[in-house]
């Protein structure tokens, strides 16, 4: 290749500023260990330069930093940031056994003024991730530059990307949501454990789930301990299944359904799956015909989806009413699609009753920061209520 004018004119600029650099390194060196202060703000001024955050004054960060140079034979110069700073004594007890000591690593930066080189420990400089850069506590930390910051990567695993801002000395973390439901550790099953001093908890509850047909989704409703005559408040747990309404559908095919509890015999039907429920037809000219299907389940119905480990790309499915549907696919990949799309999506939700002011308050229990809260959705009044209700 043939390099043009400009190219030859950069690489000019830098040959004759590292010959610069390599001529008067020892007298800059000097310099720098002649004053704490002022080598620590130079440090701090090249850590801002290489990583494209020079528009702070970094004053803020180099008060809290100390730059030394790495204890050990032939290190003077290598600098790296300590938080804290040696006393006298131990200063003159490091330069002491430094000719004995063999030199090592020392943190994560180095500023090498013998080379002239600036290196990380843990990998390379990069950009902020575009993901975490999306995030809004992330724009309201550092601003619209915030972007342009360089980052190095501390961990990186299935679940967190774990990086440094170095120049700004923070650390972000991006984690995947947690697909994971909250579990409850509310144990006494509602109604059927109620006594006689909790009657007020389902005369105020079913009073507000009929005026206001509150979560007709939500099932397995527990609650979290035992009340008694003079309790004025009470929580109730429950799952809540997530549907779509919409009939559009969401996967479609043929699937052998075993037969009957007095048949074991095998049956090829066709099977269609919405948002809000899963049927089929004796065959696929039927639905296209837009006959009546043979059977109908509603999601919400469906407790529970798995694998036959006996059979051969067969799987199951149980209903609320107790019934089982056991299918074979034609392969794995799609006994595997057809489970993943069949288990239902839940969500953990809680309910606060008031008992004096007959009130019922609704929680969805949501996942953010790898933390779980409580995010209130739904009040029988809103008078009563700490939050606005739409």
């Amino acid at each position: 290749s043939v390099l043009v004018p400009e190219e030859m004119l950069q690489l000019e600029m830098a040959s004759e500023l590292f010959e610069t650099f390599a001529k008067h390194r020892g007298i800059l060196l000097k310099w720098l260990l002649a004053d704490k202060t002022r080598c620590s703000a130079a440090m701090e001024g090249i850590v801002r330069v290489v990583s494209l955050t020079e528009s702070a004054s970094g004053e803020e960060y180099a008060q809290h930093r100390v730059w030394r140079s790495i204890d050990g034979k032939h290190c003077v110069g290598r600098m790296v940031p300590c938080p804290n700073d040696r006393t006298p004594e131990e200063e003159a007890r490091a330069e002491g056994e430094r000719d004995s000591v063999r030199g090592r690593e020392v943190g994560e930066i180095e500023v090498n003024v013998q080379l002239g080189t600036f290196s990380l420990s843990t990998s390379r400089l990069e950009g902020v991730d575009e993901r975490i850069a999306a995030c809004q506590d992330f724009q309201e930390m550092f601003g619209p530059d915030g972007q342009m910051a360089q980052c190095a990567t501390i961990k990186a695993t299935t679940r967190r990307l774990w990086v440094r801002m170095v120049g700004r000395r923070h650390d972000l973390a991006l984690w995947k949501p947690d697909e994971r439901p909250p579990k409850s550790h509310f144990t006494r099953r509602y109604p059927d454990a109620l006594g006689a001093s909790e009657r007020w908890i389902s005369d105020v509850f079913e009073a507000a789930r009929q005026a206001n047909a509150l979560a007709p989704e939500v099932r397995e409703l527990h609650l979290e301990e035992v009340y008694h005559d003079k309790s004025t408040t009470a929580r109730i747990s429950g799952i809540q299944v997530i549907t779509d309404d919409s009939a559009t559908v969401l996967r479609e095919g043929a699937l052998a359904k075993l037969g009957g509890a007095l048949s074991n015999k095998w049956n090829l039907r066709w099977f269609v799956l919405t948002g809000s429920q899963v049927m089929y037809f004796d065959n696929q000219k039927d639905q296209l015909a837009s006959r009546s299907p043979k059977c109908v389940v509603k999601l919400v119905d469906i407790s529970e989806v798995g694998e036959v480990t006996d059979g051969v790309n067969e799987f199951y499915f149980l209903t609320t009413t107790g019934r089982t549907f056991q299918l074979r696919a034609s392969d794995e990949a799609e006994r595997e699609a057809w489970m993943k799309t069949l288990s239902t999506k839940t969500s953990l939700v809680e309910f606060v009753i008031h008992r004096a002011t007959r009130v019922v308050h609704m929680y969805n229990v949501v996942e953010h920061g790898r933390h779980f809260h409580r995010q209130l959705v739904f009040s029988s009044d809103w008078h009563r209520s700490l939050h606005e209700m739409p």
